[in-house]
């Protein structure tokens, strides 16, 4: 796999699946029709925190921007392994939408995929990035997924701080029985 991958636009491209990531929640939040008003309700961030969250959204439009230029290497090795990650990783994301969307807002989220994982959505975009770069055989798109993920380490500490502000007794319970990322950490 070369280090940087021929870039070019086209209709093969990994914008493709750029917009399933976007697609899936969306769609999502249509069926059950809640919205993302339980998203809204944040405990105040401090500097740091604000800095890495805002880098961490950078870090994410560079991958949208840049899977614009990145041809897919269909029929490779590369691709359909690539494939096969990216369709599990749709799977939790789908699956992690639900149970955000499907839980009252007044109750901590711990239906469905959310019993083997305190993070899906996170985790499975982690993974989404990583077949998106063996899909295009960019190493930049996985370098950028790693990037990713050492930065949701940090976001998934404030957002944790807001859980126990907001459901103490239940989101100790939570932690000490569910990984922050499946059974890995």
């Amino acid at each position: 796999m070369p280090v940087l991958p021929s870039l070019e636009i086209g209709f093969l491209n990994l914008w493709i699946f750029t917009i399933l990531i976007f697609l899936i929640p969306e769609l999502i939040n249509k069926l059950t029709g809640n919205g993302w008003r339980r998203a809204c309700r944040l405990p105040k961030m401090s500097g740091y925190e604000r800095g890495i969250y805002f880098t961490w959204i950078g870090v994410n439009i560079i991958v949208y921007i840049y899977s614009v230029f990145v041809p897919l290497a269909v029929g490779t090795f590369y691709f359909y392994v690539g494939l096969f990650v990216f369709v599990v990783s749709a799977v939790v994301l789908g699956l992690g939408t639900w149970a955000y969307q499907t839980t009252p807002e007044e109750e901590l989220i711990t239906k469905g995929i959310y019993q083997f994982s305190r993070n899906p959505g996170y985790f499975g975009t982690f993974c989404a990035y990583v077949g998106m770069g063996l899909m295009g055989k960019a190493w930049p798109v996985i370098g950028l997924a790693l990037i990713h993920l050492i930065m949701y380490q940090v976001i998934t500490r404030y957002e944790e701080r807001m859980c126990l502000e907001l459901y103490p007794v239940d989101f100790q319970r939570y932690k000490a029985t569910v990984k922050k990322n499946f059974v890995f950490f």
